[in-house]
């Protein structure tokens, strides 16, 4: 019984034995396993903590650009001010030399910083404004004069998008010798001004004040005057730069929805000339011609009043036969004579026999 024991004891021992053998590579592959995996936690927690340095440290990079940009604006910034400070104490100077250097340091300043401008154009315009009626015919006043031509044309030049309407003020000022192609003073005041040798080809003057001007030998080829105010104002004087004894109104010009009361055309040659909705109320147009396509160099289209209000308009002896968008109602309105030229549709007797021989004359204010 004991001895049957002990063998079966034996047995059982080496059975375990070769058991606890055959699960001795097992347990080393799993150990193999987990440490396989550690080490791919640990290369990717590396990986992790990798990017995570080269973030911070872009991020920091970024920072450190960032400042040294807001570094290199307060700068520049510091720059602009002490040169538009300097600027404006040249104007100020007793030397018409000096002046004139500072109205075109501030044209630089306002090409180099597109957001002084507006801050330029009103110190310009109050040079202007203040030297404007200095001008005369010593050699002091010839020197002011190169410097309010200089300021005035700096502003004419500017670029409209980097700043408000309304902007500029000529008022009463005595402008002269100005070459400005495309020249941009849309909502200005120029209520009263003076303005003499002066070329505003392809302007634009829309929503401008320009009643009371006194324009003397100005050229306004292309000028677009749209929604602008010309009251009272005399362009019977206006010419051509390069043919100064020539008084002739050039083409293409934009008047519709202007007022024109009491403005002075006569004499005057109108072609491709819109007065569509302008207030022609009291205008003297008398002995003007409305030409016809190709008749002259200066003559190269046609005029259009359509829709214009024309009541007590001078007719007299003008030449209306190329003449577009002209209505009865209008023409009846209107002081029409028989030198007055009609267009075709209108020179019927039925409506020549409105006409009348009494002198014109404006209406009471």
């Amino acid at each position: 019984m004991t001895g049957g024991s002990s063998s079966r004891s034996g047995r059982i021992r080496r059975l375990r034995r070769i058991a606890d053998r055959e699960r001795a590579p097992e347990r080393g592959d799993r150990w193999t396993v987990l440490i396989n995996h550690a080490a791919t936690s640990l290369t990717a927690l590396a990986a992790v903590a990798a990017l995570l340095f080269a973030g911070i440290s872009s991020l920091q990079a970024q920072d450190e650009l960032s400042n040294r940009r807001q570094e290199l604006d307060i700068a520049r910034e510091g720059q602009v001010t002490e040169r538009f400070t300097a600027a404006v104490a040249q104007l100020g100077d007793t030397s018409p030399d000096v002046r004139l250097g500072g109205v075109y340091a501030l044209e630089r300043i306002m090409r180099d910083s597109p957001k002084d401008q507006r801050s330029i154009v009103g110190v310009l315009s109050a040079f202007i404004r203040t030297h404007c009626g200095r001008a005369t015919s010593d050699r002091q006043g010839l020197r002011d004069a190169v410097a309010v031509t200089a300021a005035a044309t700096a502003v004419a030049e500017r670029r409209p998008h980097r700043d408000d309407e309304e902007l500029v003020n000529w008022s009463g000022c005595r402008l002269t010798d100005i070459a400005v192609e495309g020249a941009y003073l849309s909502f200005s005041d120029l209520s009263g001004v003076t303005m003499s040798h002066t070329d505003l080809y392809s302007g634009d003057l829309s929503s401008s004040d320009l009643s009371r001007a006194v324009l003397d030998g100005v050229g306004f080829d292309g000028v677009n005057f749209a929604d602008s105010v010309l009251a009272g104002v005399d362009l019977t004087k206006s010419h051509p730069p390069e043919a100064p004894n020539v008084v002739v109104f050039l083409s293409d010009i934009e008047f519709p929805q202007c007022d024109l009361t009491r403005t002075n055309f006569s004499r005057l040659g109108l072609s491709h000339i819109d007065f569509r909705h302008a207030d022609l109320t009291d205008a003297n147009l008398s002995h003007t011609e409305v030409a016809p396509e190709s008749r002259d160099p200066f003559f190269v289209g046609r005029t259009s009043f359509e829709g214009a209000t024309m009541a007590n308009t001078n007719l007299d002896g003008a030449d209306l036969r190329e003449a577009h968008g002209l209505t009865v109602d209008q023409l009846i309105t209107a002081h029409f004579t028989p030198a007055t030229k009609l267009p075709a549709h209108l020179a019927s007797p039925d409506i020549t026999r409105w006409a009348t021989t009494k002198p014109w004359a404006p209406s009471s204010p």
